[in-house]
């Protein structure tokens, strides 16, 4: 999950903070409060380009009051929270819970499927919302409203060497960000470290060589001392989240009119949040390199072997999801998947504004949802 946590912050200068998970209530004559667990920095893509507009936007008859601490993200607890209405919405690591949503742990060994964020965030989105079933029951057992998913940076290798030559990762020891990339580590000959708390410490302290990350790792001046290369290569990213989840009581309580405005709130917020992701790589890229860090494209050959190796790896993970997650359609959801990114890669691109993806995102998917009875069936 190095998508999710990043970025330093004081969160000293919040004037959001509250006290502890209570219910909805509506105050006398005024809003109906709810509290939205985010627990990250202040200054991360998903409060600052998610959370704040959406608060925003939803006054001034729903008050969307902001808690930046509570369970770690991928915890039990942090389920149970918004399952239970400790708070009535809140950021799920969904690839995080197998049992309770296994598309998501398959989506998780899928994560090299299209390499565009905005355009994979589109189709997981589409996918979840409009055409997988099951992915929907799955909510409704949780008790839980799915409002989209975003992209985070695409994934970069962060090494002492840059790799514009070589075309293995023989030597290297690697920290990774899940299950397929350690896969593909071994496939191209570099070893796996063992699992760490923290990966990024793991590198300054000597136990890894290597690793598979955001480049906001590199905002970490003592980091770019160790790492002194970035190789880029097609190595997907971390799509796993749903930044707007909403504990299903809470979703029913809204009318017509605030579920409508939230729809456009969340089509808003996953443009922005995978837009500030970009921006912020291609500032931490600029800014190592400043520094002396080199950042280049890995070899041709290097990067059609990570190609090669992810579809043949697609191909393996379909043919277990059974066995792995219990799904037995794994083969028709890659299929639409995939169509579906391409679908967003013709429709999205390097030129598309802000304003452009909204009203995309919006037409192509949160328009063709019911108010009634979408997340309540």
């Amino acid at each position: 999950m190095f998508g999710l946590f990043s970025r330093a912050a004081t969160l000293a200068t919040l004037c959001w903070m509250l006290a502890l998970s209570a219910p909805a209530a509506r105050a006398q004559d005024g809003p109906m409060v709810w509290q939205a667990q985010y627990p990250l920095a202040a200054d991360h893509p998903v409060v600052t380009e998610g959370w704040a507009p959406m608060a925003a936007a939803m006054q001034p008859d729903l008050d969307l009051q902001l808690r930046l601490i509570g369970p770690r993200l991928g915890t039990p607890a942090a389920l149970e929270a918004l399952t239970r209405g400790a708070h009535q919405m809140g950021l799920l690591a969904l690839s995080s819970y197998p049992q309770d949503f296994p598309y998501w742990a398959l989506l998780g060994e899928l994560f090299l499927v299209g390499g565009e964020s905005l355009a994979a965030a589109a189709a997981i989105t589409e996918l979840v919302m409009l055409d997988c079933p099951p992915c929907q029951q799955n909510m409704a057992r949780r008790k839980l409203v799915f409002l989209g998913t975003y992209g985070a940076a695409p994934y970069v290798l962060i090494a002492p060497r840059p790799l514009t030559e070589s075309h293995s990762l023989e030597g290297q020891i690697l920290a990774s960000p899940g299950s397929f990339w350690d896969r593909l580590t071994q496939h191209l000959g570099g070893s796996v470290g063992l699992p760490e708390a923290d990966p990024r410490e793991a590198l300054l302290a000597g136990r890894v060589t290597a690793l598979i990350d955001i480049p906001d790792a590199l905002a970490d001046p003592q980091l770019a001392k160790h790492a002194l290369a970035v190789t880029k290569l097609p190595l997907g990213g971390y799509r796993g989240a749903g930044p707007f989840m909403v504990n299903r009581d809470a979703w029913r309580s809204l009318d017509r009119g605030q579920r409508r405005r939230m729809f456009a709130a969340a089509a808003a917020g996953l443009v922005r949040i995978t837009d500030e992701y970009r921006r912020l790589a291609e500032a931490d890229l600029l800014a190592a390199e400043r520094r002396g860090v080199s950042v280049t494209e890995g070899s041709v050959l290097l990067q059609d072997r990570v190609r090669r190796f992810a579809a043949a790896d697609q191909a393996r993970v379909v043919a277990s999801a059974a066995e792995r997650f219990g799904i037995a359609d794994a083969d028709r959801f890659l299929a639409s998947l995939k169509a579906l990114y391409d679908k967003y890669a013709i429709l999205t691109g390097p030129h598309t504004s802000q304003e452009e993806a909204i009203s995309l995102l919006t037409s192509e998917i949160f328009d063709r949802l019911s108010l009634e009875t979408y997340g309540l069936r």
